[in-house]
């Protein structure tokens, strides 16, 4: 079931990639973040009462939501907007590797020695499919680009190790509610310190039809954090994080070069082959 859930997840978190790189054309990642706080509060809400909270654990599920929605989710969504979609995703995508160690230390999660050689290989392709075909003098200039998004694979594995503790303690429930309410006073903090106005939004007919990349992408990302969640409750992170890491942006890359016509290389071919050989593994396993 866990297996399952990471690959929903990781095909949404795809297709979340590709809508909310558009969405950046026009808007910044503050207002996706605040798109995503909303969306996020409704729905993982309702779903960890509908799960079943104990509340005996919920002061801690607020601290540890705190956590998540600025490590992972707010620091996510702003370094998704950093560079190329198909480098920015895929060393977003390197945080399995993040996830396993501080699991390990955190959690006492290890993997046995062919779970090990598969998450390895998927952990791979993805390093690979995230090297540039050609270093410019200008890409060694903007190493920026590359860091933001490393510092966010490194926090996202942090806090998914830190979330995987919790759900153990008490239950994915639990922490869904606790992460949700913390997501909007995260956003609104957000919208302050980047100075957004509200009054940007308008009218709701004109907040759908301007904004509707940025819901969109919103919407899916809010869906698919809590599918992370959900399969933490049924999967080692160790287990979770490699599938989700690799399916994502192999399928990003695929879906940008039939929906933002970018090129494909044989090195990303190479990698992607590398993701499937190794979620295979993980899922036989």
């Amino acid at each position: 079931m866990g297996l399952a859930i990471a690959i929903t997840s990781a095909v949404l978190l795809a297709l979340a990639n590709l809508t909310l790189k558009k969405s950046y054309k026009n808007f910044t990642p503050t207002i996706a973040f605040l798109f995503f706080a909303v969306f996020s509060f409704f729905i993982w809400s309702l779903t960890g009462l509908l799960l079943g909270v104990k509340f005996e654990y919920f002061g801690e599920s607020l601290v540890y939501g705190l956590i998540s929605a600025v490590l992972a989710q707010a620091f996510y969504i702003y370094a998704l907007s950093k560079g190329e979609l198909s480098i920015t995703s895929s060393i977003l995508a390197t945080f399995p590797i993040y996830t396993i160690v501080f699991s390990f230390f955190i959690n006492g999660e290890s993997l046995n020695k062919t779970q090990a050689i598969f998450a390895g290989i998927t952990i791979l392709g993805t390093i690979v499919i995230s090297i540039p075909e050609k270093i410019s003098k200008e890409d060694i200039v903007n190493t920026k680009y590359l860091l933001v998004p490393l510092a966010a694979a490194i926090s996202i594995g942090f806090s998914d190790a830190l979330t995987k503790k919790l759900i153990d303690q008490s239950s994915a429930g639990t922490f869904l509610l606790g992460c949700a309410i913390m997501q909007v006073p995260v956003a609104f903090v957000l919208m302050k310190l980047m100075k957004e106005r509200f009054s940007q939004f308008g009218s709701f007919d004109n907040l759908v039809k301007s904004y509707r990349p940025a819901l969109l992408g919103a919407f899916l990302v809010a869906v698919h954090t809590m599918t992370i969640f959900i399969a933490f409750s049924f999967a080692p992170a160790s287990v979770v994080s490699p599938i989700i890491g690799g399916a994502a942006p192999a399928l990003t890359v695929a879906l940008s070069l039939f929906i933002l016509k970018e090129s494909i290389s044989v090195k990303d071919l190479i990698s992607i082959a590398l993701i499937l050989a190794g979620i295979i593994g993980i899922s036989i396993l």
